[in-house]
């Protein structure tokens, strides 16, 4: 009543990227499956609404949708990217008529690392993609004006991430925290991954509005905070994932993690991920994925949902490392240490020890895990306390390989809890 939007129970997710390198029609094919099983389970019209933001250089940017785009979208915008740097420039010089001489870049430039390149830095696209973000919230808006209501969520996902397994539904995110931001697991390097994530409403400015105040300048004082007023330490450029880490975490966003079932493919014609190089044909479909431990972890998952027993759980208990994350309580010290920058020490991690993984929580971090059921877990806590007492030892822990040399594990204390009912 009186023009306020109602509140919608449902989500709005976007696909970022060019139409010049979209992805096989499978692919998308898959992203469909994915957005509707965000939406399982929810009433009618409450589901996962579909949007798209894609960009082209020249008549790229006019070309009709891939075919497995068309048909399912709610809403899509296509915008041209011929103008390239210049068109950043441009934008940078409407927001700020005041500021011609740069003296704003040049303040991003004294911080360094590439996370607004190349408008500032020597390489990369985020500063495309921010600025996708800002068209996806104008989009989203603009669907929720006219509908006169407004969404719950909001989600993003890149174009050429390739689902693997279906995602949990949007209601159990909710049900599990209805406050946080939802990221996929790993690949966080010295921010957070910024592959996929839902966010709820209150946090849509913060992840989807970081454009705009990085153009104007309003952003300028959260990242020399992340950066303790002092350059970057560079072992992963300073890139999106700092950025994203740098904006939430000054915006007091809680964050929560689920188990990653999707990967980014490796598009002919892209560039190799510095950190990181294109695998080979990776069977059964043979596609080469952009980053290898990215895609190693997603297929394991995969291998644990299609075993019988294994579900998406909301829970208290994540699987942990193996080797674990510290030589010894003076490493954890050193590479945890906030004073060494936004995610500790960044010479500490790789692209699958992070940060988040080694210092945030330990084995108690709450998300949405890929994990055994009840009765499966009791299964397990009965035949590994079966064979500690034949070999009169101790119970050992419940480990699946995510890459070459390193596991994930559930110790005793934490599968005892996954077999307690009560605790679920």
């Amino acid at each position: 009543a009186g023009g306020v939007a109602r509140l919608r129970r449902g989500a709005a997710l976007c696909m970022v990227g060019p139409l010049d390198r979209a992805p096989p029609e499978e692919t998308l094919v898959r992203a469909r499956k994915a957005a509707e099983a965000l939406g399982a389970g929810a009433a009618d019209g409450w589901g996962v609404d579909v949007f798209a933001v894609l960009t082209g250089k020249g008549a790229a940017a006019s070309d009709e949708l891939p075919r497995g785009l068309q048909g399912w979208l709610d809403d899509y915008a296509t915008f041209s990217e011929s103008s390239g740097r210049a068109g950043l420039f441009a934008e940078y010089l409407a927001a700020n008529p005041r500021n011609r001489s740069g003296s704003l870049l040049a303040s991003y430039r004294k911080i360094g690392g590439n996370f607004l390149g190349p408008l500032v830095g020597y390489d990369g696209r985020n500063a495309f993609l921010l600025r996708d973000l800002w068209r996806c919230s104008e989009l989203i808006a603009s669907h929720e004006s006219r509908g006169g209501f407004r969404y719950r969520y909001w989600g993003f996902s890149r174009l050429d991430l390739r689902w693997l397994a279906l995602p949990p539904p949007v209601r159990l995110f909710e049900e599990t925290d209805p406050t946080a931001v939802w990221i996929p697991d790993g690949q966080d390097w010295d921010g957070l991954n910024d592959r996929f994530a839902l966010v709820p409403r209150r946090w849509t400015a913060a992840y989807f509005g970081r454009w705009p105040r990085l153009l104007n300048g309003s952003m300028l004082p959260e990242l020399q905070w992340a950066s303790g007023d002092a350059p970057l330490k560079l072992k992963f450029d300073g890139g999106p994932e700092w950025l994203l880490a740098a904006g939430l975490r000054a915006a007091r966003v809680p964050i929560r993690r689920f188990s990653p079932v999707a990967a980014l493919l490796c598009q002919p014609g892209s560039k190799r991920g510095r950190y990181g190089r294109c695998t080979r044909p990776w069977p059964p479909e043979n596609l080469p994925y952009k980053y290898s431990a990215e895609a190693s972890e997603a297929h394991a998952n995969v291998r644990n949902l299609e075993l019988p027993g294994w579900a998406w759980r909301s829970s208290p208990i994540a699987p942990a490392l193996e080797p674990p994350c510290f030589a010894s309580e003076a490493d954890r010290g050193s590479c945890c240490a906030k004073a060494a920058g936004l995610n500790g020490d960044v010479g500490c991690w790789t692209d699958v020890y992070s940060f988040e993984r080694c210092c945030v929580g330990g084995k108690r971090r709450p998300g949405i895990w890929v994990l055994p059921s009840v009765p499966l877990a009791r299964e397990e806590v009965k035949a590994s306390a079966a064979a500690a007492s034949g070999v009169g030892g101790g119970r050992q822990p419940l480990c699946w390989q995510i890459v070459s040399g390193v596991s994930q594990c559930l110790d005793s204390t934490q599968l005892d809890w996954l077999a307690d009912d009560a605790a679920v």
